[in-house]
């Protein structure tokens, strides 16, 4: 059941790298963007992250920890972006001045 996991999160992976892909050389949608989003959530979702729960991933194998790796950064890398943005909201910005 793992590796038919990791099958799926592979697919959905690459299924947003292609969404992305296209956004670039097609022209930007915000269909598309949802669609690269979604399947990226989806893909890390699907993930069986060595995280969550370690006796269910039975492979110690580098190529796992690669891919699981690449299928968690964007959305690690969104969640890092949505915490700094809130973070500012909740904290206020007085440190910064936008005229000297």
């Amino acid at each position: 059941m793992t590796n038919v996991r990791a099958l799926g999160a592979i697919i959905l992976f690459v299924f947003g790298l292609f969404q992305l892909l296209d956004l670039w050389l097609v022209g930007f949608s915000w269909a598309g963007l949802a669609i690269a989003s979604v399947s990226f959530l989806f893909g890390y979702w699907v993930w069986p992250s060595k995280r969550d729960d370690p006796k269910h991933r039975y492979q110690d194998s580098q190529w796992f920890d690669w891919l699981e790796f690449l299928i968690e950064l964007p959305v690690e890398i969104l969640l890092w972006l949505v915490r700094s943005l809130f973070g500012l909201l909740r904290r206020g910005v007085d440190d910064v001045d936008i005229i000297p």
